[in-house]
């Protein structure tokens, strides 16, 4: 029995602390407002995490994508970059062959054009010479000229044939 006492005591004394208090019909609609206002704000902040949750997921896959093209543009750029010095290259070993290609040119060129000059002057002396020599004969037909860088010599019939009398 005293047993039962004792539970009982302990039993009214634990109910005692979790009393209920009486609330007004007022407060208790303004507590009833407040509740379904604040579930309203927890639901609609639910719907906002989830939706920049989705968010941040898309927003990781653009990044990954971009990464990707990113490594594949400097892939691409390092390619294209190593093309243009290895052209650069060639075009400038290139250029320094054309350069050493003309100046051989240019050089047998100067050699063709003095020779071409020597003979026109020779041609030329010799014109004089054989006009000197054949002074007497030019009043009779004799003519020298030069066509075609040779010299030719002209006679009438009269120096080449005796007039027949």
């Amino acid at each position: 029995m005293k047993n039962t006492f004792l539970a009982i005591a302990v039993a009214l004394f634990i109910s005692s602390l979790t009393s209920c208090v009486v609330l007004s019909p007022k407060k208790y609609k303004a507590l009833l407002g407040s509740k379904d206002s604040l579930y309203t704000a927890f639901n609609e902040g639910l719907v906002k995490i989830e939706n920049l949750e989705k968010e941040v997921a898309k927003l990781k896959k653009d990044t990954t994508l971009m990464a990707e093209e990113l490594r594949d543009l400097q892939t691409s750029y390092n390619e294209v970059d190593a093309n243009y010095k290895k052209l650069k290259n060639n075009s400038t070993s290139e250029i320094t062959k054309l350069s050493g290609d003309l100046a051989a040119r240019e050089k047998r060129l100067k050699e063709v054009e003095e020779v071409l000059r020597k003979r026109d002057e020779a041609t030329n002396s010799l014109k004089e010479k054989l006009q000197q020599a054949l002074l007497g004969f030019t009043k009779n037909g004799l003519t020298v000229e030069i066509k075609n860088g040779k010299v030719y010599v002209s006679l009438t019939d009269k120096l080449l044939f005796p007039s027949g009398s």
